[in-house]
């Protein structure tokens, strides 16, 4: 949570989406356990990004976040 309170001073809510979402992407024929886990996790710093800074959330971000989150629920 502090990395989020501070993360405009270092980097831009755009990169920093970017590049969650380029380390936590996993397609879904390689999904397994621990992979699995990883986005969960990611998903959890995603959620808590959204409740506590909405305002980071906007344009591109969001449209990066809605896309991600979709493709991991169309697994099922």
């Amino acid at each position: 949570r502090v990395f989020l309170l501070g993360h405009p001073m270092l980097v831009p809510a755009e990169k920093l989406v970017a590049k969650l979402l380029q380390r936590y992407h996993i397609p879904a024929q390689r999904a397994c356990g621990q992979e699995v886990v990883r986005q969960l996790l990611a998903l959890r710093v995603l959620r808590t990004w959204v409740k506590a800074f909405p305002g980071d959330i906007v344009g591109p971000v969001q449209e990066q976040l809605v896309h991600f989150v979709k493709n991991i629920s169309d697994r099922e």
